[in-house]
C-alpha cells in the first residue's frame, strides 16, 4: 500500500504514531525517509494525486512532522535512511542522514576518490551524517569489503570521522554470515579477537572529546 502523504488527514496520523513512538524512545530511525518528500511523490503519483484532487503541500510532511515532535520532546534525535538529497533532509529537521557516499567509496578501494570525498565534503554536512560498515541492510563488513582486516580500516576511517557512529550486532565480532532480520537469527561462527581487539582500542580512542567535539 502506498500512503498519500499529500492528504492533510493522512500528516496528522501519521504524526500522532511518530509522537507515540517518541514516547518510548530517545531516537527515530526513519526507513527509506526520502520517498516521502514531495519531489519524489510528485514525480511518482504526481498525476494520479492530482486527478484525485490532491495537490502539493507547501511544506514537506518531515518538516512538519519532526518541528510537532520536537514541540514536546525537544531532544529526540532523528536518523533519516536516505541515498539521495541527504542535505535536503537534514535541512527538513533531521540530525543525521545515512552516509552511504562513504561506504561505498570505502568499498570501491580508490584512495583518490576517497580523498576527493572527504576533503570537498564539509564538517557540517558530515557531522550530520551516520557513519556505518554494515547493518540490516547491508552484508556483514568483513563479507562486503573483502575481509576483517579490510573492514577494520574502513570502520577506522568511518569512525574517526564527525557524525554518528553506527555500529550493529556482531560487527566488532568480525562476523561473516549476515543476521535475517526476519528469522532474527543467524548461523553460529566464532568470533575474530583481532577484530575484537580492534573495537575495544578504538572505541577507548574515540571517547577522546576530540572525537565529539572537535572540529
Amino acid at each position: 500500500a502506498q500512503f498519500n502523504y499529500w492528504n492533510p488527514e493522512l500528516v496528522k496520523v501519521r504524526t500522532q504514531e511518530l509522537l507515540k513512538v517518541v514516547s518510548l524512545a530517545d531516537a527515530i530511525r526513519c526507513d527509506m525517509a526520502f520517498l516521502v518528500t514531495n519531489d519524489l511523490i510528485a514525480s511518482n503519483w504526481g498525476k494520479e494525486l492530482s486527478s484525485w484532487g490532491y495537490t502539493r503541500p507547501s511544506t514537506e510532511f518531515w518538516q512538519q512532522a519532526i518541528a510537532t515532535v520536537r514541540s514536546q520532546y525537544p531532544d529526540t534525535i532523528f536518523l533519516a535512511e536516505v541515498y539521495n538529497n541527504q542535505g535536503y533532509l537534514q535541512q527538513l529537521g533531521f540530525d543525521y542522514t545515512y552516509d552511504k557516499d562513504l561506504y561505498d567509496r570505502l568499498n570501491w578501494g580508490n584512495l583518490d576518490q576517497l580523498r576527493d570525498y572527504l576533503w570537498n565534503t564539509s564538517p557540517q554536512y558530515l557531522q550530520h551524517t551516520a557513519h556505518f560498515v554494515e547493518n540490516h541492510d547491508e552484508p556483514r563488513a568483513a563479507s562486503f569489503f573483502g575481509s576483517w582486516w579490510r573492514a577494520d580500516a574502513a570502520a577506522l576511517v568511518s569512525f574517526t570521522l564527525p557524525g554518528m557512529r553506527f555500529h550493529y550486532m556482531g560487527q566488532w565480532d568480525g562476523l561473516t554470515k549476515r543476521l535475517d532480520i526476519h528469522l532474527r537469527r543467524a548461523p553460529a561462527e566464532p568470533a575474530v579477537s583481532d577484530v575484537q581487539q580492534m573495537y575495544s582500542s578504538l572505541l577507548n580512542i574515540t571517547q577522546d572529546d576530540v572525537f565529539h567535539s572537535g572540529s
